[in-house]
């Protein structure tokens, strides 16, 4: 998707904030079903910790990806002493 957008700094800071925003709700959603999982014993919540981690893997790969196209931006705006 971000491939195909121009982008500039401000498109890369909406990003990261939207994906450490979805990272957020997807620890609090893996909280709550390791929770029914482990102290209510409730089977289908145990099977969806697996798919919980993945999206929250997914969305830290992003917000790493994002956070290095800031670094390099960045690295490239002219120093002013």
């Amino acid at each position: 998707m971000y491939e195909t957008m121009p982008l500039n700094l401000d498109s890369w800071i909406l990003f990261l904030v939207a994906d450490l925003e979805e990272y957020t709700e997807n620890q609090t959603e893996l909280r709550e079903v390791v929770h029914l999982c482990k102290v209510h014993g409730d089977k289908e919540a145990c099977s969806k910790i697996g798919q919980h981690e993945a999206m929250m893997k997914h969305t830290l790969a992003s917000i790493q990806k994002n956070t290095k196209a800031i670094a390099d931006i960045v690295s490239r705006l002219p120093v002013e002493l």
